[in-house]
């Protein structure tokens, strides 16, 4: 598939600030190495991307905070006395801790290496080809900006009000977090004080509200959630050379290091969804390929980022996919039963449902009524049908079998994760904030976005120059920690341009029709550092 043309912005001043060093000769080299390819949306507008991660202490000796509510304050030491080693399976907190200072220190040493950090040309030099000028932020620009030497001013929009508050308890969880680390004496001796704006998740008053935090609040860095509203600020944030790390969505947008070095995703992204579908193919159909593909593909921007994700997979991997037929439906259509009728007529080996909503059901349904459910060695639905109540129960035994992507993250609410100890303090932690230990939107901010934008703030601050933005950039660009609110054996890992995305594995579930629920299919999948970059255009990749 041919490479989406990327925009020329060098007549607008305002992209000029803090661009990557030679960012066109960086596209170039990557896309005649196969590197760079049109790949897929991510969340829908209702971004209901669940998330979490945090961390604390059950020890206190000194009796300063109680123990039943002591917070977790990694890097504020060397591991614990006594605790098993980080390469052992954690089973304690202290473990957890001294995997988590073990994984930080190894972050410093790495990223002071020669070669790397900001030099006297002002120009912040990173892995995985990593260049950032400096000198061509705004002048009034300050690198120290919203850190003194007693708090760290974090900006944050969400919707707090509105037809999607709901998504706002993500935020209740990270505040959370925040207060456990504050109380743990925050990050190398800072407080963090989270500065809250709600944008009623009306991407115009995120606009405004991002505008009010650059001139007024004066952040350090800007988190925010939501795909359609972090978009609406993208370029500005960039434009004022501000970090915005882990951005609370699974948009594809957030894979842009080359154009877009201050933003940076955390989620699974949709374009990663679509190399673990390959992958699977490639590893559980290997007796027979290659295999013919088709995909009910909705005619939106989702759809067909999923499809033109695909399609590049499979063009680098000619030995698994024989053919792949993409059949569209128009996003407002009543039914897809004539769409797969002609995915049908195909009779694909492997069906993937690149689609979301409602025609996610019909498709289970037209599945089974064509016969395509029969000729098929696997039928995938993509992660935002997960809902077995919505999207596979109706269907009734026309559903068994279909696998999905499940995210690669662990999940308060599941009885099988009791016994983990970092569920458990985060279930625990939740309780005592009065949040619902099972919301995945509040275990989401809590464990998963929490936990990484602390350890982000505490790898920056022990690089030399200490806690300043663009180090705080350099240790978002070269990530090598292990989440604990993922599965074994996926890492939250990144590599500069060559690598901007944080997560990538899944485990894959497959639904059991007799009893409603998903069970674990094979082992995890790990697809970290091929997923290829997102220079983004504005509608794609």
């Amino acid at each position: 598939m041919a490479e989406n043309p990327q925009p020329d912005h060098e007549g607008h001043p305002a992209r000029r600030a803090g661009r990557i060093v030679g960012r066109r000769a960086l596209v170039a080299a990557l896309a005649a190495t196969g590197l760079v390819a049109a790949v897929v949306a991510g969340v829908q507008a209702s971004d209901d991307d669940g998330a979490s991660g945090p961390a604390a202490t059950e020890s206190n000796p000194d009796g300063d905070v109680p123990a039943d509510t002591e917070a977790v304050a990694p890097g504020n030491g060397d591991p614990p006395d006594g605790a098993a080693s980080p390469d052992e399976a954690p089973a304690s907190l202290e473990d957890l801790e001294a995997r988590w200072a073990v994984d930080r220190q190894a972050m410093v040493a790495a990223l002071s290496a020669p070669g790397f950090g900001l030099g006297a040309d002002n120009i912040l030099r990173g892995p995985g080809g990593f260049q950032l000028d400096l000198g061509a932020c705004p002048a009034a620009w300050s690198n120290t900006e919203g850190v003194d030497p007693s708090t760290i001013v974090l900006g944050h929009t969400t919707a707090q009000t509105g037809n999607l508050a709901s998504a706002g308890r993500v935020t209740d969880g990270l505040q959370a977090y925040i207060e456990r680390v504050n109380l743990a004496g925050g990050v190398a001796g800072r407080q963090i004080n989270l500065v809250v704006k709600d944008d009623n998740f009306v991407p115009t008053a995120t606009v405004e509200e991002v505008g009010d935090l650059l001139t007024t609040t004066k952040p350090f860095a800007i988190s925010t959630l939501g795909s359609p509203t972090s978009l609406a600020v993208y370029d500005t944030i960039n434009d004022a050379c501000v970090p915005q790390p882990f951005v609370i969505s699974s948009h594809p947008a957030w894979g842009d290091a080359a154009n877009h070095p201050w933003t940076i995703g955390l989620q699974l992204s949709p374009t990663t969804e679509a190399v673990l579908w390959g992958t699977w193919i490639e590893q559980n159909l290997a007796a027979e390929l290659p295999v013919p593909v088709s995909a009910l593909v909705m005619d939106n921007e989702l759809g067909r980022l999923h499809e033109q994700a695909f399609q590049a997979w499979a063009d680098s991997h000619p030995g698994v996919v024989a053919s792949f037929t993409p059949v569209h439906h128009p996003a407002a259509a009543a039914s897809v039963s004539g769409e797969m009728g002609q995915v049908a007529a195909t009779r694909p080996r492997v069906f993937l449902a690149m689609t979301a909503g409602r025609p996610c059901l019909q498709a289970v349904q037209e599945a089974d009524a064509t016969g395509l459910r029969g000729g098929a060695a696997a039928l995938f639905l993509p992660s935002s049908c997960r809902d077995a109540a919505t999207f596979l129960a109706p269907a009734g035994p026309a559903a068994d079998g279909w696998r999905i992507m499940g995210g690669g993250l662990k999940t308060t609410a599941d009885p099988a994760w009791a016994d983990d100890p970092y569920v458990a303090f985060v279930r625990r932690s939740l309780s005592e904030a009065d949040l619902d230990p099972a919301d995945p939107q509040s275990s989401a901010g809590f464990a998963l976005f929490g936990w990484a934008e602390v350890e982000a703030l505490r790898v920056a601050a022990e690089l030399p120059g200490g806690l300043t933005r663009a180090n705080l950039v350099l240790a978002l660009r070269g990530l090598q920690l292990h989440h604990p609110f993922s599965l074994d054996g996926i890492g939250l890992t990144t590599s500069g341009i060559a690598d901007p995305w944080p997560l990538e594995g899944s485990e894959v579930l497959v639904f059991d029709a007799a009893s409603l629920s998903w069970r674990t299919d094979g082992d995890v999948l790990d697809v970290n550092g091929t997923t290829p970059p997102c220079p983004w255009n504005g509608s794609s990749c």
